[in-house]
């Protein structure tokens, strides 16, 4: 298992896309984050992963160091990333993955991309989310604080903010979801970009869940009050081929809950479909 990752970047119209990379063959599971997270917060479950799979974990635009332009954050932008991402580490098909932010993302890609798709896992995000929750979500990152004076005082924020995360996550979340400034600490993401990614998050997804055609794992938290259990059953109702997982004690924020959980979840998913993995690199591409 390696023990540190590389940076790679990958130019797109406007800037560049930056990613954390783990692992030096085998299929490719490209993972993405949430809403004003960053690659890091997969790092425990990356890590894990690539023992058998090369892993890019993605800083989605506006986020992290990645590119941040004045505008282009509807879902058409962002998977028009996953696309470039892909074609510059000269891959047909991925494993496509993500949490909340990062899993409508790799839902709608998986739907409107069946050709690049080899496997989706969609966690803590799906079609026919309630209206309340995408309120309650858009309340609560513009109500963040715009800085810190010290690392102790954003610890303790995160520390409330984010009450069940592991204590390595939380750290996480301080050192690269922070940067440094003359008066202390800042988002490492934009909050511009945040702001107009909020203004088209709530995009209906029902449309595509007849068009996903690779095998999808769907993971919620059992005590998420984001994607709750209405919206979760009216999947399984939809797309019984699925494979559909509830976390015990999770809320919206599973995988920095529990990445042992989610990383057995994924681990077994991907073997009991190995059939359906790449073969790799593709020639020319």
């Amino acid at each position: 298992m390696p023990i540190c990752y590389r940076d790679r970047w990958v130019e797109v119209p406007g800037g560049a896309l930056h990613a954390v990379e783990w692992g030096e063959a085998g299929p490719l599971v490209l993972l993405t984050h949430g809403i004003t997270a960053q690659a890091h917060v997969w790092d425990p479950i990356a890590a894990r992963l690539a023992a058998r799979y090369r892993v890019l974990s993605l800083d989605q635009r506006g986020h992290g160091d990645s590119l941040r332009p004045p505008s282009g954050y509807a879902l058409a932008d962002y998977l028009a990333d996953l696309l470039a991402v892909l074609d510059a580490v000269g891959v047909e098909r991925v494993v496509v993955a993500g949490h909340s932010l990062g899993a409508r993302n790799a839902f709608a890609f998986a739907a409107r991309h069946p050709a690049r798709t080899a496997l989706l896992i969609a966690i803590d995000y799906g079609p026919w989310i309630a209206a309340e929750a995408f309120t309650a979500l858009d309340a609560r990152v513009r109500g963040a604080p715009r800085q810190f004076a010290t690392a102790a005082e954003a610890r303790a924020y995160l520390a409330g903010r984010y009450p069940r995360i592991t204590p390595d996550a939380l750290e996480r979340r301080l050192w690269f979801g922070l940067r440094p400034v003359p008066n202390g600490l800042v988002w490492r993401y934009e909050p511009a970009a945040i702001a107009r990614t909020l203004e088209h998050l709530n995009a209906d997804l029902g449309p595509l869940v007849p068009r996903v055609q690779a095998p999808a794992l769907i993971i919620r938290g059992e005590q998420s009050t984001f994607y709750d259990a209405t919206a979760f059953a009216r999947l399984r109702e939809a797309r019984p081929d699925f494979e559909y997982e509830e976390v015990a004690g999770a809320t919206h924020y599973v995988p920095e809950e529990h990445p042992e959980t989610v990383y057995q979840l994924m681990a077994a998913f991907l073997e009991r479909h190995a059939a359906a993995l790449p073969g790799g690199s593709v020639a020319g591409r």
